[in-house]
Formats: structure tokens, C-alpha cells, sequence
């Protein structure tokens, strides 16, 4: 039992990690002989075995759920929806997304500080840093798309938090009515630009940043 515990903390700590940040690992500790050996047995076995492991345990994750994010010291609720694809189904696994960036957002903010996400998605970013910079601090955040919105702040008042503002609103040059259209297979990627065959659209809003935040003293 110890051998499985073992071995399934140590797929979840390969999936939080990037291409990227292996190669520059292995790159760092191993000769170059012994990097590219160990490097192509990474994509030719390692890497298709934590695909396979992570289809046979998505197949659980079939309707919204709370997921749990942990990520250097800070942990929270969050609503995930199978549908909305590579995030939620990311946090299902790992209880992170992108937790390079989740660092990035600790270590540039402090408390009292005040965090603007544009673009917010589901709120792991936004939930986030609003633990990081306490009551003290502000957390001003947009969305656009109407599910997003609502998954969003649920999981606001899912951890009873108070220093979050959600705007239902995209982020453009001037205020105007835009379709967007929706990607099935990853909402974060829907577009105004990009149309897709089987996500639908709907209407949303656009104002200038500037509208909303010129009472803010500062933005960190």
C-alpha cells in the first residue's frame, strides 16, 4: 500500500511539471549521453503511461464537483465542470493548473496588494491570490463568459471570500457588444476571432479596463 501511495504522488508530481522544466531538470543533473538516453525513454514510455493513467482516472470527473487547489502552502475550494475541458480536468488530477504561474503570483504579491485578472476563467488565479494578499488586499477580476462567471463566484462563496470583485465583462479598446464563440473542447480558448464547429457562441459585453479601475490608487 505504501509502494502505491508512493507511486501515485510521484505521477502527480511529474504532471504539475512542464516539458520545459524536466528537460531543464534532467538536463542540469545528468550527463549528455545519459540526458538524451533518459529524455527519450521520458517521451516514448514515461509520458504516453501518465497519459494512459490520466484517461483511466478522468472517467470518474463525469459532473461538476469541488476540487481542492494546493499549490506551496496555499489550498482552496473550487467548483470543476468536466465540460469546460483542459483546466477543470487539470485541477481533477492534480488539484493545480499551472502551478508555475501560481509561484510567479506568490512571490510578486504581498499583503495589501491588489491582483487584476483579465481573462479569469473558473477563478483559480483570482482565488489564489486573494489568499495571498488577506482581507488587506484586492482582487478585481473579468470574465466574460456567463458559465465561467457563475462557477467563478460560486466557489467565491464556497470559501466565503470577501475581497474578490467579478465582472461579467471582457476587457477591449472601446464598449461594445461582441459574440464570442465557444471551444467544447477547452473553453478557455473561445474567441472572437476563431469560430468553432460544435460549441455554440453567445453575446458579451467589452468595456476598457481603464473604466473599471481608475479609482484604484495602485495595481500591483
Amino acid at each position: 500500500m505504501t509502494n502505491l501511495i508512493n507511486f501515485q504522488k510521484s505521477v502527480l508530481h511529474l504532471q504539475t511539471m512542464t516539458t520545459n522544466e524536466i528537460k531543464f531538470k534532467l538536463k542540469k543533473y545528468l550527463p549528455d549521453f545519459v540526458f538524451s538516453t533518459v529524455y527519450s525513454v521520458w517521451f516514448q514510455i514515461v509520458k504516453p503511461a501518465i497519459e494512459l493513467y490520466n484517461k483511466r482516472i478522468l472517467k470518474s470527473f463525469k459532473r461538476e464537483t469541488v476540487g481542492e487547489i494546493i499549490c506551496d502552502g496555499i489550498n482552496f475550494k473550487i467548483k470543476i465542470n468536466p465540460s469546460n475541458g483542459t483546466l477543470d480536468r487539470e485541477i481533477f488530477l492534480n488539484n493545480v493548473y499551472e502551478p508555475f504561474f501560481l509561484k510567479l503570483i506568490k512571490k510578486n504579491l504581498s499583503e495589501r496588494s491588489v491582483f487584476v485578472d483579465i481573462g479569469a476563467n473558473i477563478g483559480q488565479h483570482s482565488l489564489f491570490a486573494s489568499k495571498v494578499v488577506g482581507n488587506s488586499g484586492k482582487v478585481i477580476s473579468f470574465e466574460p463568459i456567463k458559465k465561467l462567471y457563475q462557477q467563478f463566484k460560486e466557489s467565491i462563496e464556497l470559501n466565503s471570500i470577501s475581497n474578490i470583485t467579478v465582472h461579467n465583462l471582457a476587457c477591449g479598446n472601446e464598449t461594445k457588444k461582441m459574440t464570442i464563440n465557444i471551444s467544447s473542447l477547452n473553453i478557455g480558448a473561445s474567441s472572437l476571432v476563431r469560430s468553432y464547429s460544435d460549441g455554440g457562441s453567445e453575446q458579451i459585453s467589452i468595456v476598457t479596463a481603464d473604466s473599471i479601475l481608475e479609482s484604484e490608487l495602485k495595481i500591483d
